[in-house]
């Protein structure tokens, strides 16, 4: 079967990061489909509830999809916009379709996506296909809480993304399992939170141009890399990245205010690897039994601090088997004000701790393990 993104019957559009699906359906057929574009079609659609903060609408226990999966009438299974009222969707399932669930322009109540099930499928008509693109679009929207859904796994084969959002703020997106190519990606984006997520065969959890947001307990099980680009006031705590020879850990990538606090890195190629950045902290992490080393700060790199970290075996394949790269200007590998270091399995007699690099730098404070 020919899989490709364009032929006569259908058309796709690429406007910035917007896809529109345009293609001419029989009448006959049948779908488990539903759009929602005003409070007017909540109330026509009777559904539990009053729209009220303390009594959500609810949309529950559907089965949205293809009753005929040869054809596709809407861009999304489940679409809401321009709505004002608060609104919970939980314990449907959604098979295949272009989009799972789409959200735009929604900014006054709120939305709700709460235990739902997601598995891609194939959009044909006259044996040409395309697999679901996104399980969730969000797009123009705040207060938007995503908890607790699944995602099939998917052999690095399904959703491109999982979980898109643009243009939106206050957005929660936690204990979700995840599998797609793009677990979460976030653009053009503030004052969200990414927590207790579990990312399974997912190749990047992507975030650019976005600012005032949070990474926090969230487990990578053979996710590729986190990468944050061009962005500015990032806290990134607490997770565990567990590679296993394959992964990145975090690219941090033009970006500012960064604080990486708290994070395990176990068998990663790089635990975290800056460029383009600055004025960030590297804190309290462990880096364990990594490929490569464990840090690694570009050449345009500068002003960023790094202290209090745990490096244990890294990079043991090199000799010698030096931990972190610095070739930037004025990063500094230890809390002067209070001469502590970072603690280094190789350290061995040593007084001082050489970081590999262009800019010779030096942790002057360390501490052995």
């Amino acid at each position: 079967m020919k899989r490709v993104f364009y032929f006569v019957s259908i058309a796709i559009l690429l406007l910035g990061s917007s896809i529109v699906l345009i293609f001419t359906i029989p009448s006959t057929n049948s779908l488990k489909t539903m759009i929602i574009t005003s409070d007017d079609d909540l109330r026509k659609l009777k559904l539990p509830g009053t729209g009220e903060i303390s009594d959500p609408y609810i949309i529950e226990n559907n089965e949205f999809g293809l009753k005929n999966t040869n054809v596709q009438e809407f861009i999304s299974l489940l679409s809401i916009s321009g709505t004002t009222k608060h609104i919970t969707i939980r314990d449907n399932s959604f098979i295949g379709g272009f989009i799972g669930i789409q959200i735009a322009s929604v900014n006054k109540g709120s939305i709700i996506i709460d235990n739902n099930y997601f598995e891609y499928g194939e959009i044909c008509i006259d044996g040409y296909c395309i697999t679901s693109y996104y399980a969730m679009k969000v797009s123009q929207s705040s207060n938007v809480v995503i908890k607790e859904n699944t995602f099939k796994e998917s052999d690095y084969v399904g959703y491109i993304y999982g979980v898109f959002f643009e243009e939106s703020y206050n957005i929660i997106i936690r204990d979700n399992l995840i599998s797609s190519f793009y677990g979460i990606y976030g653009l053009y984006s503030n004052s969200f939170v990414i927590t207790k997520n579990t990312y399974i065969e997912t190749v990047d959890v992507y975030f650019e141009y976005c600012s005032y947001f949070n990474i926090t307990q969230n487990t990578h099980d053979y996710l590729f890399r986190f990468k944050v680009v061009n962005s500015v006031s990032v806290e990134i705590a607490q997770n565990r990245i567990i590679g296993y020879n394959i992964s990145f850990g975090f690219l941090i990538i033009d970006s500012s205010y960064v604080v990486l606090r708290d994070n395990v890195f176990f068998k990663n190629i790089v635990g975290i690897r800056m460029t383009g950045s600055s004025y960030s902290k590297i804190i309290r992490n462990s880096f364990k039994f990594g490929f490569s080393r464990a840090i690694e700060l570009g050449y345009d790199t500068y002003s960023n601090l790094i202290f209090d970290n745990h490096f244990f075996y890294n990079n043991l394949a090199a000799n010698p088997p030096l931990q972190a790269y610095d070739s930037g200007n004025s990063n500094t590998w230890y809390d002067s004000g209070n001469h502590n270091g970072n603690f280094w399995t190789n350290l061995g007699s040593n007084s001082s701790y050489s970081i590999e690099g262009s800019a010779e730098s030096s942790d002057i404070y360390p501490e052995t393990i």
